[in-house]
């Protein structure tokens, strides 16, 4: 009875399960009946929530912005502000130079950054521009243009022996020069160049000077004036050899006059062929180059000289040398009369003295 009672409870425990199961359909017991496996039920997919709309805006946050207190009038706050642009100062001029990135800034209040000098040091004078190229000369703003100005106007030879260079010819032969009186009217004085010269520290400044002269084209005689300056031995002066021969066209003169002697000119040669003269033969234009010798770039040549090409001096001559075809060079030459051949007389280059006026 203890034995029964207990199973009996069992049983009756397992048949409320499997009704409850089965009414709940987590087991059917027709599968069982028939023999098949059970199977669980489908699980349903998940559907996403709809989306679900608010009324309610989040809150934006304001710019940081701190109002102007000088701006607030009520209590009220303030609209915010944007923060005022940042001032910048403008950078202080560049020192004038070849390289103004590395000039130092100038000292504040004007005051200039240059150590003062000490008590009784060497001051240098302050050293003018030259005169811009093609400029007219008027005013006496630069010593090389005060120097040819009393050139220029002195009367006598006394005045200009301290404003020219030393001259290769002897005084008494200056006395009989048109250094020794008054010069022609000068009608246009044009600055033209500075060339210096490195290798001896010389300046050389060139000036387009026209006289009044009646017996010229347009009654003016055009001339290159040089002014020769070597710092720390002497200031500006006008090379006197060179304004002689010019002034008194001395290179036209020994064009018409044949002579046996070697003569030298400070002149403008410019290399050319040979092939348009007209008064040498066929055989000697096809030996020969030309040079046309000048006194003024713009000016007509005084003369043709020749040199054959089978001269030394041909190596100067041409592309690379120092005289290149059709360009004009400032030079000293020496010259003689070549006259064999009485219907044929011409004037050959016998050597290149220097390259410039001065030596």
């Amino acid at each position: 009875m203890r034995v029964v009672f207990p199973l009996a409870f069992l049983l009756v425990a397992a048949a409320l399960v499997l009704v409850v199961l089965q009414a709940v359909g987590f087991v059917n017991l027709w599968d069982f009946k028939t023999g098949s496996t059970p199977t669980a039920p489908p699980t349903p997919k998940p559907t996403a929530p709809s989306e679900v709309k608010s009324d309610v805006q989040p809150d934006v946050p304001a710019p940081d912005a701190t109002p102007n207190p000088e701006s607030i009038q009520t209590p009220s706050p303030a609209a915010p502000t944007p923060p005022p642009k940042p001032v910048t100062e403008p950078a202080p001029p560049t020192a004038p130079g070849e390289f103004p990135d590395l000039a130092p800034p100038p000292a504040p209040g004007g005051v200039s950054s240059k150590p003062p000098a000490a008590p009784g040091a060497a001051t240098s004078p302050q050293v003018k521009n030259p005169p811009k190229a093609g400029s007219l000369v008027e005013g006496r703003r630069f010593l090389a243009n005060e120097i040819l100005d009393q050139f220029l106007s002195a009367k006598t030879l006394e005045e200009r022996l301290p404003l020219m260079t030393k001259s290769t010819r002897s005084h008494e032969d200056l006395k009989k020069s048109c250094l020794a009186g008054p010069l022609k009217t000068v009608k246009s004085n044009y600055f033209a160049e500075m060339v210096p010269r490195l290798e001896d520290d010389m300046r050389q400044y060139l000036y387009y000077v026209s006289f009044e002269d009646k017996t010229e084209i347009r009654e003016r005689l055009l001339m290159v004036v040089q002014v020769v300056e070597r710092p720390g031995i002497h200031p500006p002066r006008v090379h006197a050899d060179a304004f002689i021969e010019h002034y008194e066209k001395l290179l036209e003169n020994y064009a018409e006059k044949p002579t046996e002697k070697i003569t030298t000119f400070h002149c403008i040669a410019e290399a050319r062929t040979a092939d348009l003269v007209k008064n040498l033969p066929e055989e000697l234009k096809s030996q020969m180059i030309r040079l046309e010798i000048k006194s003024h770039p713009r000016g007509e040549p005084a003369f043709d000289a020749f040199l054959s090409k089978n001269s030394p001096l041909m190596d100067r001559i041409g592309p690379r040398g120092d005289f290149p075809y059709v360009e004009p060079r400032f030079c000293v030459l020496s010259f003689r009369w070549n006259t064999k051949n009485a219907e044929h007389k011409f004037i050959e280059l016998t050597d290149i003295v220097t390259l410039g006026w001065e030596k």
